[in-house]
């Protein structure tokens, strides 16, 4: 049923609606005529004002303009140019004699590719003036500039021009030979002039400094633009302009009296029907008192709906409390996380510092040393899976993954896996890792992301054995031809996950907390990525798990597979090594350099170091006894991709391998595609580098 106002609130309603409308429209009468006509005056005599100071301006340019674009289509012009010291006294007579006649500060001639030939300064500017390179490319193309400068002594204006021949006035048909470039120094008597021409205040602002104005003056704003088009100072033209506000102060006094006179009205008619429910409100603000919410809510008008309204907002504050809570929890994980990264970078980095100063013994024999550097590598190994992982959800999160399909062995690819993935089984566990065959196997080649598969599969491997004390991990494949998918599995003996572990498992940053994972490493992203991969092949993850029995990780994804093309029989002919090869080295970084030394000069390759990309070039440029080169992509000078390109304009047949810390499948991709002949990432592995040698330096005999 709708509420209706109690007749003493009609009557508050009634009195204010009348009072103010009586006084909205007296105002609205006097005030809105008077002000539109001082208005319109102020605004049309600001528009004069900025149209006079910039025909004033242009007017103090116009005969630096027409001097700048009448001596620069001359043929003796040019003929200076090509023989300046032949024909100095032309230039005395018709060039450096402008400075008096028209009152310039500086002149200057340039040849076409912006080296000075003649400059003069004269007595205002003693400053050496540097005309940047940058400019000359503007000027080309423009024809002819007009800009400011700023310089020790001030301001300048400067004019610059392309010179030409006398028969292109336009400079349409001839090519510029070279540049007239002449300054004038914008000096206080310059400001002078200006201000009694304009009959006005100047004041020089910075861009950044903000301009007001009022109904008492007059302003216009004369931008200075360098030739980038960038403000470097402002000039303000400043003129009074007086207004007489009589006819609005008695405007503002009359409806001034008018609400004071509805305000006195409003008072007397609302003591009772709206200072109560006022009084309720500041309760409620103060206090949140719901038996005062309660009594607004059974109020008239719109108190009534004020009342519901601050009863909504509890509710909404109830909510709010949960969401808070929710957020804190947010927070402990994300601390928890914080906690635990820092506890995986400093375990290994403790062990890495502590037995590098074991190292230094100087009575440390030789089975220790070893024992003391497969630490250090296996640690090393566990901060670069750390660093990877972080940069595999960060790309996941930011959606930089896209799947990269091909054919591949699918029967090649799970073996690869298995070989990998069993040297890394812990000597003190007793793990079996087996590869199960299909019912029926895969005959065709399987299109999929392989790089993703692998880390898959890697993945729930590398989880199994973590937590697999002994017994039988297992993976491999069964093929769903009903619903064209291909399932994958990995099982373990491990110790399992209960049932609030398996809702959990998936989610980032989630390690299963018990007496048996307490001593187990990792940031818990292995399987969120994992979980991220299939979703991007566009399939599904799942577990069944038993505490104390083990686990099985499943996923499938769609199967696909393509003819297998015709293959050519390779000669199996034993390769022939071809020794004393000589390498360039392009690193920058001194021990990542010493580290490749030591490893190539193992090999017996000569060594040759180029600190940055400029002298990798040169070094190739100047040596044709190189016959491979190394080199990381991202050095000082020019990056190694850059000096890839100039490498292979005089040299395309030197093969180049490129280096970097950034590893990923898309830099790999593009420097395979740039020219490289592979792509090594950082931490250097010494296999995978004389591996990616010996691809270049084997040479297999052809067969008879």
């Amino acid at each position: 049923m709708e509420r209706k106002f109690t007749p003493t609130y009609n009557k508050v309603i009634l009195s204010v609606l009348i009072s103010t409308s009586l006084a909205l429209l007296l105002f609205y009468y006097l005030y809105d005529s008077t002000k539109k006509q001082e208005q319109k005056v102020y605004n049309a005599s600001k528009e004069q004002f900025s149209s006079e100071v910039n025909s004033l301006m242009e007017l103090k340019s116009e005969a630096l303009v027409n001097l700048t674009h009448d001596l620069t289509f001359w043929d003796n012009y040019i003929d200076f140019i090509e023989n300046a010291s032949e024909n100095l006294n032309w230039y005395k007579v018709n060039i450096e004699s402008i400075g008096e006649s028209y009152h310039v500060d500086y002149v200057a001639t340039y040849d076409i590719n912006a080296n000075v030939i003649k400059e003069n300064s004269f007595e205002k500017i003693k400053s050496h003036l540097i005309i940047p390179k940058e400019l000359f490319s503007k000027i080309y193309d423009e024809k002819q500039l007009q800009f400011y400068q700023e310089i020790p002594e001030g301001i300048i204006e400067v004019h610059a021009a392309t010179i030409h021949p006398t028969i292109d006035s336009e400079k349409t048909k001839t090519k510029p030979r070279g540049y007239f470039i002449v300054v004038k120094l914008l000096d206080e008597d310059y400001f002078i002039n200006l201000k009694k021409i304009s009959n006005s205040a100047i004041k020089i602002l910075d861009p950044e400094t903000l301009t007001t104005s009022n109904n008492a003056n007059i302003t216009a704003i004369i931008a200075l633009k360098n030739y980038k088009g960038e403000i470097i100072k402002n000039i303000q033209f400043v003129r009074d302009f007086n207004l007489n506000f009589k006819h609005t102060k008695i405007i503002l006094l009359i409806i001034l009296s008018f609400f004071i006179l509805n305000l006195i009205i409003t008072i007397l008619l609302s003591k009772n029907s709206i200072y109560h429910p006022l009084k309720l409100v500041t309760k409620i603000l103060k206090t949140n008192d719901k038996q005062a919410i309660q009594e607004l809510v059974k109020g008239s008008g719109e108190f009534g709906y004020i009342g519901t309204l601050f009863s909504e907002n509890l509710e909404h504050e109830e909510k709010l409390i949960i969401a808070k809570e929710k957020a804190e929890e947010s927070d402990r994980l994300k601390t928890e996380f914080l906690h635990n990264l820092s506890h995986e970078i400093r375990t290994p980095m403790n062990a890495i510092i502590g037995f590098s100063d074991l190292l230094s013994e100087p009575n440390l024999n030789e089975t220790k040393k070893l024992e003391y550097l497969e630490v250090i590598k296996k640690c090393g190994k566990n901060l670069v899976s750390i660093i990877d992982d972080l940069i595999e959800m960060s790309k996941i999160d930011t959606n930089q993954m896209k799947p990269n399909y091909k054919a591949f062995d699918l029967e090649e690819c799970l073996t690869e896996i298995k070989k990998s993935v069993e040297i890394t089984i812990p000597i003190d566990k007793p793990i079996k890792l087996i590869l199960t065959s299909p019912k029926t196997p895969l005959t065709l080649p399987f299109i999929s992301d392989e790089v993703k598969l692998k880390q898959i599969l890697v993945n729930l491997l590398n989880n199994a054995i973590k937590f697999t004390n002994e017994g039988v991990v297992s993976f491999g494949y069964e093929i769903d031809s009903n619903n064209k998918t291909i399932l994958f599995k990995v099982k373990d003996t491990g110790i399992g996950i209960d049932e609030k572990g398996q809702k959990e498992v998936f989610n980032r940053f989630t390690r299963i907390h018990t007496d048996e994972t307490i001593t187990a490493s990792g940031l818990g992203l292995g399987l969120a990525i994992s979980k991220a991969y299939v979703k991007i092949l566009n399939g599904d993850i799942w577990l069944e798990s038993k505490k104390n029995i083990g686990s099985v990780f499943s996923f499938s994804i769609p199967l696909k597979t393509e003819e297998l093309p015709n293959q050519s029989i390779i000669s199996t002919n034993k390769p022939t090594f071809n020794k004393n090869k000589t390498i360039l080295v392009a690193e920058d970084d001194s021990n990542s350099f010493i580290l490749l030394e030591i490893l190539l000069s193992e090999k017996g390759y000569n060594i040759i170091r180029a600190n940055n990309g400029i002298e990798a070039v040169n070094f190739c440029a100047n040596n044709k006894n190189i016959d491979l080169v190394l080199m990381d992509i991202r050095m000082p000078k020019i990056s190694g991709l850059e000096a890839q390109k100039q490498i292979k304009n005089f040299n395309p047949s030197l093969p180049i391998i490129a280096l970097s810390a950034y590893v990923s499948a898309e830099l790999k991709k593009e420097v395979i595609k740039a020219g490289f002949k592979d792509y090594i990432p950082k931490p250097l592995v010494k296999e995978q580098l004389f591996d990616a040698l010996n691809k270049i330096f084997y040479v297999k005999e052809r067969p008879i």
